[in-house]
């Protein structure tokens, strides 16, 4: 018979889900920081919807396809991704 002890594992997962609570408010404000701003209107419409930021505005793929010079070529999703990953896993350091 094999036994497993999986208290040490809840508790690393219950952790690990009370660092992540509030990620969804940190991806919306660090999309919001990535979202090139002329108007306001594009940082204005970019809102966390339940656990997902929507950017709700007509010109919102253009802006991630690089049409416009403000985005220097990087899009917005890539830098908020890669700044959500450096987060996560400084949260989850030593868990």
């Amino acid at each position: 018979m094999v036994k497993v002890n999986l208290t040490q594992f809840n508790r690393q997962i219950k952790a690990a889900k009370l660092a992540l609570n509030d990620l969804p408010e940190f991806a919306e404000k660090e999309m919001r920081a990535n979202t090139p701003i002329r108007s306001g209107n594009a940082r204005r419409n970019t809102n966390l919807q339940g656990n997902t930021v929507v950017a709700d505005y007509a010109y919102a793929q253009r802006l991630e396809d690089n049409y416009s010079p403000q985005t220097q070529g990087r899009g917005i999703i890539a830098p908020t991704e890669k700044e959500i990953q450096k987060e996560v896993d400084r949260r989850l350091k030593g868990i």
